[in-house]
């Protein structure tokens, strides 16, 4: 593979450490709450967000030390009424998952993570020096699946992984993207998208994405091309159904008009 080359990060965006687990698990609770996904996927959330907080701080976890993941976050000054600007549903007590935090501190309140393959990824961690060893992480929280519809879960991540299968072939998935609401409106995710399309420019690799139609306006604006559409019949559970749509941004579209030498990944 020839020699990965690293966009030189943002102001504002760092890479993710250890000590942000708890609160990257946070969240992405707190920004998914507004997802169509989690009303299908995990309908009973609201009764055991303790099971979805575990779940997406276990995730958390596998991003930073699984070397095929390359996971941001972006930063800003802490607002103390951040958990009044979310209807998301959190165990009790459980408000910013920070500690001893002050008013105005830099946090992390958006996430961008993109699985790049693991020679990239350690090559990455390497230039960075973030080669994590397990003992450096917290240990993983119970997950009891309590807040998940099995048979929702399992015919989303089928039809998921199927069009994975067809589409994103030899590219780079930008896997997730969250941002706490109160903080939306900032550029956070838009400036992880940009960093994200600026890596995948320079190593020449096209990227994909999926999500709910909601979101995919961000994705589009930046140069993503739409693909295919996804739906899921509503039920008693969720009447509504779900939708999700799959993009790619293809560096050879780019390089044509930018100048640059075109990469074909077809």
């Amino acid at each position: 593979m020839p020699t990965t080359r690293h966009p030189p990060l943002p102001a504002g965006v760092r890479l993710a450490l250890p000590s942000d687990i708890p609160r990257l698990g946070l969240l992405f609770v707190a920004s998914f709450h507004y997802s169509p996904n989690m009303k299908w996927a995990r309908p009973l959330y609201p009764k055991f967000p303790e099971d979805t907080i575990a779940w997406y701080t276990t995730e958390s976890r596998k991003f930073l030390l699984d070397p095929k993941y390359i996971t941001l976050v972006a930063t800003d000054a802490f607002d103390p009424d951040e958990r009044s600007k979310t209807d998301a549903h959190f165990p009790d007590g459980v408000k910013t998952m920070l500690g001893d935090v002050k008013p105005g501190e830099q946090v992390p309140v958006a996430i961008g993570v993109w699985e790049v393959g693991s020679e990239r990824g350690r090559a990455w961690r390497e230039a960075e020096g973030r080669v994590l060893e397990g003992k450096e992480l917290p240990g993983k929280p119970e997950l009891l699946f309590r807040d998940r519809h099995q048979g929702h879960y399992d015919t989303l991540k089928e039809k998921v992984m199927a069009s994975y299968e067809k589409w994103f072939k030899g590219l780079v998935e930008l896997d997730m993207l969250a941002t706490h609401p109160a903080y939306w409106g900032r550029g956070h995710g838009s400036k992880l998208v940009r960093w994200g399309l600026e890596y995948s420019r320079l190593n020449g690799v096209g990227q994909g994405v999926v999500g709910p139609p909601m979101g995919m306006r961000v994705y589009l604006k930046s140069g993503f091309v739409l693909k295919d559409k996804m739906t899921w019949d509503g039920d008693e559970i969720t009447p509504e159904g779900l939708g999700k749509e799959v993009a790619v941004y293809k560096v050879d579209w780019i390089n044509e008009k930018e100048g640059r030498a075109s990469v074909d990944l077809d």
